[in-house]
């Protein structure tokens, strides 16, 4: 397909040095991002609160005019009104620091604002840069922040989906469709040439509305419409969005992910129809071939439209396809696997027999036109029958009779497997087998490292099995991949994948189950800890060759891909050996590095699809090292910082001793130029000007929220609330107590009694109400009354405060129930008794701070 080769073109540039130096720039930024967000969280002591707060408000505007004065010169010297990378790049860190500076004054202020608000702001204020530089990063940001913001507002995805009333799902796909459509509109002004922004919102355009709910319905008192729509809708979005992906604008992804989703709703609402069945054992077979009926139909639709639209890449399917169709045989392997346990059946005897009627189906000749679905659907679904047949079959693994057994079962199953890989061409059949077989050679490897039954040993045998087999797993499927490359053997691709897929879930695995301890104390000197980032940079040892492995891979690979190069010189010893150096500390048992061989990898193989997998490797495993409490919120943010400041400041140097023309012709891709004759002087404006609202009007909502905040802690009357603490993590804003007072128990008792007595308000909404507040000659506050209404008759005297609270009808929530503090001191702030807050006369109150047993400030 046409596009489907200019995105080639554009992802890997005809020369190495291009692609690393803009991989540089997206990793740099990506890095110097995150490592703001986690300065923020860290709430290091070592600055004042004014000095974090416009510390970052300098930063950010320093990222703005670093947007503004790259974008100009570039367009004076290209004349092009559209900004290039550069300019997107900082416009994406002046994003990114804006939530963090939102999240910055809710910390420093103990605000207790509800987390959708924050995210609410953030979305408006993002608006303007999305303007100034369209571009897929910021969309996408500016999308899931937005969809953050809806789901906090009004709960988890999840309850959307199920507990919520159908309405609102109808409301949040609808929300989403708006934004899709735009999206679409807008689709070559973003330059998103992979499409990515629809296809995002396409998923919360479509699921949403499956029906979760289905069982709530029709046992509550809604009416017709309500049970017509859980049944009507999903099937008019997918022949909508069938028809508009595949006549309008071809997305395979889109379309793949529409059949998924109507094999989910055949799977629900076959679910509730056979509910009432007496044979529920039949009823679980018949749901499973429906499930199984409905994607074969579904894929081969999707195969037929790709074929006439690439008539000379013959029988050739889609990596979507494929992983649909590997989605859909896990899910209808669980069922079967459900219906022969009820039925008492040999999960072994069936599992072979199923693997021997799609044999003798495949290899009959009859089945082509099909797309080998049936067969091979029936020898996964056997495979997978084989594999439950080794928890159906031995129990007591620790036996020294049943353990030599287990391991002979479990290696036959593999040699199957791998048999079936051999057997079969389909990618998706393949991918399949070869992970199977993967697992099973893995867990007898297990096996060897159990030493016994206990919960330690069992966690210990897992550490040190993936410890010792991820940098294996990885060295092997990067051979094969290169291999598969050099030598066009495709039929080596399913395994390396099967060989990626197999290290993820190893690397998330053990990222989920490590490392997950209270950090270290905060409070240290700046050249302190930068000495202790320096202490922690892994050395290589030679008693660990897969560290080794895994620290080096990214700068072979580098110099591996640059060894064709013409006039490359001294370039690809810097290039290996900056990589080298800067994998030292992330290759030791961290998946960032894992995402970044997978992207040079991809480079390597002109596999976009590898790259995608690897670029979303890092995000992830960046996500997780947020959480890992190996090292501490400020070691990470002086780490993340500084990796991302040296890949900044290399890019510089590169693409300015790229543009002197000393590697022989452009290696960065840009827009086209325009012809100067189309180039207004008020085209070149918006960006500044877009960029200088921007600006304005985080800087005012910030600076805005400063004043009121100050104004209120200097001002107003100091109220004393017991409480007892608790201690989580803030994903924007780092550690904190949550705090339960004894006024919210005391609130909650009168929000119940005026709900039993029928004047409660609907449930889910927040209604704000005043808390009359009593003080004693310490200033510890009790209840006194409520009402819903400012009680503008309360004497002035002192010793009555009224404090406003909201309520959903079943919690009650304070103006601030939760106090930031530095990493490290969660067992100092544990001493607290009482809450101090700043309450001013109209009720708004602000917490200042936590007072030990004796009243004093901690």
């Amino acid at each position: 397909m046409q596009v489907q080769d200019d995105n080639l073109k554009f992802l890997f540039l005809n020369k190495w040095q291009g692609f690393l130096v803009f991989l540089s720039l997206l990793a740099g930024v990506s890095f110097a991002s995150s490592g703001v967000v986690t300065w923020v969280a860290a709430n290091w002591d070592y600055f004042s609160s004014l000095q974090k707060l416009y510390g970052i408000q300098f930063l950010f505007i320093l990222a703005c005019l670093t947007a503004f004065l790259v974008y100009l010169r570039y367009a004076r010297k290209n004349r092009q009104t559209k900004a290039g990378v550069g300019s997107q790049g900082a416009l994406f860190l002046a994003a990114v620091m804006t939530g963090a500076l939102l999240a910055l004054v809710g910390q420093v202020y103990q605000t207790g604002a509800d987390p959708w608000t924050l995210f609410a702001i953030w979305g408006v204020l993002l608006l303007p840069f999305l303007l100034a530089a369209p571009n897929a990063a910021i969309a996408l940001l500016w999308c899931a922040v937005i969809n953050l913001a809806w789901q906090l507002y009004m709960g988890t995805f999840w309850d959307t989906l199920g507990r919520q009333h159908y309405y609102q799902a109808l409301a949040y796909a609808g929300f989403n469709l708006l934004w899709l459509v735009l999206a679409e509109c807008n689709i070559k002004r973003l330059g998103d040439r992979f499409r990515l922004v629809p296809r995002f919102l396409s998923f919360f355009c479509i699921w949403p509305v499956l029906g979760f709910d289905i069982f709530e319905v029709y046992g509550s008192n809604e009416s017709v419409l309500a049970v017509l729509l859980v049944w009507v809708m999903p099937v008019l979005v997918f022949v909508a969005g069938f028809w508009f992906y595949s006549r309008k604008r071809v997305d395979y992804f889109i379309l793949a992910n529409l059949v998924g989703f109507l094999s989910a709703v055949v799977l629900v609402c076959s679910l509730r129809l056979f509910d009432a069945w007496y044979m529920f054992e039949l009823s679980l077979f018949v749901i499973a071939c429906l499930v199984l009926l409905t994607a074969g139909l579904g894929v081969r639709a999707i195969n037929r439209l790709y074929r006439e639209n690439n008539p000379d890449r013959g029988h050739k399917s889609l990596w979507p396809v494929h992983f649909l169709l590997v989605c859909v045989v896990l899910v209808v392997s669980l069922l079967f696997a459900l219906f022969l346990t009820l039925l008492d059946v040999s999960f072994l005897v069936i599992g072979l027999l199923m693997i021997v009627a799609g044999g003798a189906l495949s290899f009959s000749g009859k089945n082509r036109l099909k797309d080998d679905l049936v067969s091979g659907s029936l020898v996964l679904i056997g495979l997978g029958m084989l594999a439950i047949s080794l928890i159906d079959t031995h129990h007591d693994l620790f036996s020294p009779e049943v353990l030599p057994v287990f391991r002979l079962h479990a290696s036959a199953i593999a040699a199957v497997s791998m048999a079936v890989y051999m057997l079969f061409r389909q990618g998706w059949v393949r991918f399949l087998s070869a992970a199977q077989a993967i697992g099973l050679v893995l867990l007898v490897l297990y096996t060897f490292l159990l030493v016994n039954d206990s919960y330690s040993a069992a966690e210990l045998a897992f550490f040190k099995l993936s410890f010792y087999s991820v940098p294996w797993l990885t060295l092997i499927s990067v051979v094969l991949f290169v291999v598969a490359r050099e030598s066009a053997r495709t039929g080596l691709l399913p395994l390396a994948w099967a060989l990626v897929t197999t290290t993820l879930v190893l690397m998330v695995s053990y990222t989920l189950s490590t490392n997950w301890q209270p950090g270290l104390a905060q409070t240290v000197a700046p050249v302190d800890m930068f000495m202790a980032v320096l202490v922690g940079l892994s050395p290589l040892k030679a008693g660990n060759w897969g560290n080794i492995v895994l620290q080096c891979l990214p700068a072979a690979l580098v110099f591996w891909g640059m060894r064709k190069q013409e006039g490359s010189g001294w370039f690809t010893w810097l290039a290996t050996a900056l990589v080298f150096v800067l994998c030292l500390y992330w290759g030791n048992g961290n998946g960032v590095v894992y995402g970044l061989i997978l992207v040079l990898l991809a480079y390597l193989c002109r596999d976009w699809v590898l790259g995608g997998t690897g670029a979303i490797t890092m995000i992830g495993f960046l996500w997780m090292f947020y959480y890992q409490m190996e090292l501490s919120l400020l070691h990470k943010a002086f780490l993340l910082l500084g990796t991302g400041l040296v890949l900044l400041v290399v890019t510089i140097a590169c693409r300015h001793w790229l543009r002197q023309g000393q590697q022989g012709g452009v290696t960065v891709r840009e827009p086209e130029a325009q012809p100067a004759a189309e180039v207004s002087a008020k085209s070149l404006v918006f960006l500044p000007l877009m960029t200088a609202l921007g600006v304005v009007a985080v800087l005012t909502v910030a600076n805005w929220s400063i004043w009121t905040n100050e104004a209120i802690l200097r001002t107003g009357q100091r109220v004393v609330l017991v409480l007892a603490p608790v201690d989580p993590r803030s994903l924007m804003q780092g550690d904190y107590m949550s705090l339960n007072f004894e006024l919210v128990d005391h609130l909650r008792k009168v929000v119940q009694e005026t709900q039993s007595a029928g004047k409660a308000e609907s449930h889910h909404k927040r209604v704000e109400g005043y808390a009359i507040l009593s003080l004693d000659e310490k200033g510890v506050a009790s209840l006194a009354g409520v009402s819903q209404t400012y009680p503008s008759m309360i004497l002035a005297d002192g010793k009555t405060v009224v404090m406003r609270y909201k309520t959903d009808g079943y919690r009650v929530y304070l103006p601030s129930h939760e106090y930031f503090f530095p990493e490290g001191m969660g067992e100092h702030f544990a001493q607290a008794k009482y809450g101090e807050f700043r309450v001013r006369k109209d009720g708004k109150a602000l917490l200042g701070g936590l007072l030990d047993e004796k009243l004093t400030r901690l």
